[in-house]
């Protein structure tokens, strides 16, 4: 699925095999490239100048969902390696079936579902505890009161939040997903693996994500 060559630029345009990554996640994991400090430098969450973390590191996507770190990355071809330090476990997919969105395979889909065969769950569950320590918490219908609602964006996307059963939850763009609250007030978005969450602000008008998009209520 090459359209040009790109040859070897620092960014990406490495071409390799299942068996050399394998030998290369090895020498990773065993320290034999890297000293140990350098390796946790790899696999540590990015800092920025305000002191925030964010969860790309030292050229590795970091997140912990439900207690287990998980490092990954993606690659341009339908490509993903992904390691579970604490489980000494590593998956790494290997396709020319994906090239900038007109993909073919989902790798990512792939790895997740190896992953749990393995018992790593890679979603997120209400055992998460958030990057900024903030665990799940039981909720009351009022709790819900001024969140349940429709909602838009600036570009007109639209999202619902809805109780029923005495279940939050939150749908968007065709998808639904189980809200959790947070001790911290806001609400956690489950079955996803990323951290999703929205906070109520704006006297119960307006929610925002923590990637900083904005709804609107409507309704």
């Amino acid at each position: 699925m090459r359209f040009w060559d790109y040859e070897i630029p620092s960014f990406f345009g490495v071409f390799s095999t299942v068996e050399d990554l394998y030998k290369w996640d090895v020498a990773l994991s065993r320290n034999s490239i890297l000293n140990p400090e350098s390796t946790n430098f790899l696999f540590s969450c990015g800092l920025l100048e305000d002191g925030s973390k964010i969860n790309y590191g030292g050229g590795w996507e970091v997140n912990k969902i439900n207690g287990t770190k998980i490092i990954s990355h993606d690659g341009v071809t339908g490509t993903r390696m992904v390691k579970i330090p604490s489980e000494r476990l590593s998956v790494i997919i290997l396709t020319n079936l994906g090239y900038n969105g007109n993909d073919f395979v989902d790798p990512f889909s792939i790895s997740s579902e190896i992953l749990n065969l393995y018992g790593v769950e890679t979603t997120i569950n209400k055992s998460h505890v958030t990057a900024e320590g903030y665990k799940v918490v039981q909720y009351k219908k009022k709790d819900t009161e001024n969140l349940v609602g429709m909602y838009s964006t600036q570009d007109k996307m639209l999202a619902t939040i809805k109780l029923e059963d005495s279940i939050l939850y939150y749908e968007f763009q065709g998808e639904e997903f189980e809200l959790a609250l947070l001790e911290n007030s806001s609400w956690l978005v489950l079955n996803l693996p990323y951290e999703y969450i929205f906070t109520l602000e704006e006297n119960g008008t307006k929610l925002v994500s923590n990637y900083g998009r904005e709804f609107f209520k409507t309704k």
